[in-house]
């Protein structure tokens, strides 16, 4: 329903010219490639089968795809201007691989993606240590070290301001004995460049992988490009954390396209991993269209941000954190701009039942009537108080990265998934863990450029 009332605001130009298209197939566990393969060979698509994973991607020209799923693939032009193909209908599993298919993605290109930012002001790296009680670890000498941390990225960053970060704040330099890239630095835009100095403050001693989910061009939509850094990011560097600060409104997918994306996080956590994702700064309303920004929200507008609401995800949203004069934690609590759309983010999806292992006090009893709750482990996104980055030259502020944080009634503290060499072994799956064990770390964010658009605020540092 809310695709379809998406396609009826765009412009249709008519059947696709686009060279070629892709759609994800959710596969059934027990599937056999050899007859996905000999379906699709008779039809005239390509294949792409994640090895290990039950997903894979079919493609091929508009027209010869669009008959095979009996569906019409038709140019769009939207609200906004972007252009991009769609299925006039969402297609459905094909008779003859309903043993072997699940589900069926969303057949499009548009993307509705985007990182994450927070607003400006300044805590140092040992002024955001103290206000999450991380000081103590810090003097403990536990400093990540043994430990790996991906990235996974839609910006680059500058190595200009990550060397002026480290110098000023005298932690590690970035070399290539504690940092890898890989896939190509893609513009810097601010985002990454946080990210990373984040990282670095909190666990110096870590190794950082920065991963550019953009390398793979075959990819087509935001479901695509996670399911093949997910993929990747298992092969290369299993049982590492994962962070991103990307999203999408969950609703621009099909349940097939989280489902598949599911998949690989649940993989990743059985060998070790940890995964972070942003949980957005729109108070809930992450499926409010570009065109519609600062309006009165709907019931459409209503939604939590893909890959945050996967089940095995911990969703990460800013708060307005408070310190006393000495610079020690008092509290936090969630903000919000009501004018702007904008606040701490995170709460009902419109896809996912509740899991059975989400419980806890205030939360109802699992059902696959009850939605799941998208949660957010805090941490400071308020312009105040937020941790200091450099950024051409200039100290930005900006929200939560995986750092120390406190986790609203949980009371989270003792950030050693990032800080200790592998105690995580004690929490598997952290997002079920996470209610079991009232121990974790967080975080995710944004910088928050002024009205989304114009220049960011950066402020010098406070001391």
């Amino acid at each position: 329903m809310f695709w379809q009332q998406f396609l009826k605001s765009c412009k249709n130009l008519g059947r696709s010219k686009a060279r070629s298209a892709s759609v994800i197939l959710n596969m059934a566990v027990d599937a056999n490639p050899a007859v996905v393969q000999r379906w699709a060979t008779a039809h005239g698509l390509q294949l792409q089968w994640y090895i290990g994973h039950a997903v894979a991607i079919l493609a091929a020209a508009p027209a010869s795809l669009g008959t095979s799923l009996d569906v019409r693939i038709d140019d769009y032009r939207s609200p906004t201007g972007q252009l991009f193909y769609s299925a006039t209908t969402q297609p459905s599993v094909p008779t003859a691989l309903f043993s072997q298919v699940q589900g069926v993605g969303r057949l499009s290109d548009y993307k509705d993606f985007h990182t994450d930012y927070v607003p400006s002001g300044g805590l140092t790296p040992q002024g955001m240590l103290q206000a999450y009680d991380a000081t103590p670890l810090s003097a403990e000498g536990i400093n990540g070290a043994g430990e790996t941390v991906v990235a996974l990225e839609l910006d680059g960053f500058n190595s200009a301001d990550l060397n002026a970060f480290t110098s000023r704040f005298n932690l590690p330099a970035f070399s290539s004995s504690n940092f890898v890239t890989n896939g190509a630095v893609a513009k810097a835009e601010g985002e990454t460049t946080m990210d990373l100095e984040t990282i670095r403050e909190i666990a110096p001693a870590a190794k950082i992988v920065y991963y550019n989910l953009l390398q793979d061009h075959s990819a087509t939509n935001l479901a695509e490009l996670l399911i093949a850094g997910f993929s990747r990011a298992l092969q290369l560097y299993p049982g590492a954390i994962w962070t991103m600060s990307i999203g999408g409104c969950e609703k621009d997918s099909t349940f097939a396209d989280l489902a598949a994306e599911a998949e690989g996080v649940a993989k990743a956590e059985t060998q070790g991993s940890t995964v972070f994702a942003s949980s957005g700064d729109t108070a809930g309303f992450e499926c409010v269209p570009d065109t519609s920004w600062g309006s009165a929200p709907t019931n459409a507008d209503v939604g939590v941000s893909n890959p945050a609401v996967l089940p095995d995800v911990t969703g990460v949203g800013g708060t307005l954190l408070s310190v006393s004069t000495a610079g020690s934690y008092l509290g936090e609590t969630t903000w919000f701009w009501p004018f702007l759309n904008e606040g701490t983010s995170g709460g009902q999806s419109s896809m996912f039942a509740q899991p059975s292992w989400q419980v806890g006090q205030g939360l109802p009893t699992p059902s696959d009537k009850v939605p799941r709750l998208v949660r957010r482990v805090l941490g400071d996104g308020w312009w105040h108080f937020a941790v200091v980055a450099d950024l051409g030259g200039l100290y930005c502020s900006h929200g939560p990265v995986p750092s120390p944080a406190r986790q609203g009634p949980d009371r989270v503290s003792q950030p050693s998934a990032l800080l200790r060499g592998r105690p995580r072994r004690e929490l598997p799956a952290f997002p079920r863990g996470g209610y079991r064990w009232q121990r974790g770390l967080a975080q995710r964010g944004r910088l928050q450029r002024e009205h989304r658009a114009g220049k960011s605020r950066c402020v010098q540092p406070r001391p």
